[in-house]
C-alpha cells in the first residue's frame, strides 16, 4: 500500500460516484409520451456511475409492453467493472438482498461478511468462467457474456484484459486495518481541513454531523445504526493491487442526487436532519425499484468499456443492427 504522501496526486483518483444529479435520460412523459407503444434504444456513452442508469429505467411505465435496450459504456475499468457487477447483483431473485448489496458496494468503503458472501458465490464465479471463456482469445478480441432471468438480459463485451480485470477487483483482498487509515488520510486529512469546513460551511448543523460520520466511518448508513458488522473491505472502492483508496476527498454520494428529493423522501421514525439516513433509504427504494423493473419489463443492457470515439464501429454487431451515430 502507497503512503498517503500520494494522497493528493490527481492521477490516482477515479470518479466513481457522480458529482451531479442522477438524470433521467427518456424522460417520456414529457418527450415521447406515456403510451408511446416503439422500442427504445438508450445510449450511455460514458456512463460514468449507475445512477442515471437507475434513474432512467425507473421511469419505464409499468404497462410498457416494448423492449427497451440501453447501452452502456465507460473506458475506466473500473467503472465498467462496478456497472457489470452491479447489474449481474440486480438479477439476483431477493430483492432486498440485491438492493443492500448494491447500495453498499456503491457507497460504502466496507460490507457485511453476509454481503461479501453473496459477492462471493453469486457473481466471483460468473466472472471466473468469463475469465477461463477469455484464455484463448486475442488480446484484442471482444469476449461477450450474457445473463438472462425473467425478461432482462446483460450483455456484456468487453476485452480479455478487462474480463481478468473484474475477477481481479474481485478477488482483492485488503486489511480494514491497512485500507481505512488510507482512506481516512483523503477524507479527513488535516491538510485539507479548511477545504471541509468551507464545504461544511453550506450545511445545516446537522448535516455537518452526518457528513463528517460519513467521511470517518466511510458506510453509509442511517446516523443511529451501528457499523460493527461492516468488517470487510469493499474491494470495489481500492485499488485491486495496492489497496490505496480511489476517489478524492471531496466525493459525495449525496452530489449524485438532487437534494430536495431526498431530503423530503419520506421515511417513517428518520429524523429531518438525517441527510445520509434519508439518502440510505431513497436509494435502496431506488434500487428495489429497478430490481422490479427488471422483472416486469424487457430489458436489454449491453455493456461495453471502450473510449466513446471508437463505440460505434462495435455496436452493430452486439446490437444486432446497424446504427446512425
Amino acid at each position: 500500500m502507497r503512503s498517503s504522501s500520494y494522497a493528493f496526486h490527481e492521477e490516482y483518483f477515479k470518479l466513481l460516484w457522480g458529482n451531479s444529479p442522477a438524470l433521467n435520460a427518456l424522460n417520456l412523459a414529457d418527450n415521447e409520451g406515456l403510451d408511446y407503444d416503439k422500442d427504445l434504444n438508450l445510449l450511455f456513452a460514458a456512463s460514468g456511475d449507475f445512477r442515471n442508469i437507475v434513474a432512467t429505467v425507473n421511469t419505464l411505465p409499468g404497462n410498457y409492453s416494448n423492449a427497451a435496450t440501453t447501452v452502456i459504456n465507460d473506458r475506466d475499468d473500473l467503472l465498467t467493472a462496478r456497472t457489470v457487477i452491479f447489474l449481474l447483483i440486480a438479477l439476483i431473485e431477493d430483492s432486498a438482498l440485491a438492493a443492500e448489496l448494491i447500495l453498499h458496494l456503491w457507497y460504502s468503503s466496507r460490507l457485511t461478511p453476509t454481503l461479501m458472501s453473496v459477492l462471493g458465490s453469486k457473481i466471483t464465479p460468473e466472472m471466473s468462467r468469463s475469465v477461463e471463456a477469455a484464455e484463448d482469445k486475442n488480446q484484442g478480441d471482444l469476449i461477450s457474456q450474457s445473463w438472462s432471468l425473467h425478461s432482462a438480459t446483460v450483455s456484456v463485451h468487453l476485452s480479455r484484459t478487462q474480463w481478468y480485470f473484474i475477477l481481479k477487483v474481485l478477488q482483492a483482498k485488503h486489511s480494514v486495518a491497512e485500507s481505512e487509515p488510507n482512506r481516512q488520510s483523503i477524507t479527513v486529512s488535516k491538510r485539507r481541513s479548511d477545504h471541509r469546513e468551507r464545504h461544511y460551511y453550506n450545511l445545516t448543523p446537522s448535516m455537518r454531523l452526518c457528513s463528517h460520520k460519513f467521511r470517518q466511518g466511510g458506510v453509509l448508513l442511517p446516523f443511529g445504526y451501528s457499523d460493527k458488522n461492516f468488517n470487510v473491505v469493499n474491494p470495489t472502492l481500492f485499488n485491486p493491487e495496492t489497496g490505496n483508496w480511489q476517489q478524492r476527498d471531496i466525493a459525495d454520494p449525496l452530489l449524485g442526487y438532487d437534494i430536495a428529493s431526498v431530503s423530503q423522501f419520506p421515511v417513517g421514525g428518520s429524523p429531518k436532519e438525517d441527510i445520509n439516513g434519508r439518502l440510505y433509504f431513497y436509494v435502496l427504494s431506488s434500487l428495489r425499484k429497478f430490481h422490479h423493473q427488471l422483472r416486469s419489463i424487457k430489458l436489454k443492457f449491453v455493456v461495453h468499456g471502450v473510449d466513446a470515439t471508437i463505440l460505434p464501429k462495435h455496436l452493430p454487431s452486439t446490437l444486432g443492427f446497424a446504427t446512425n451515430i
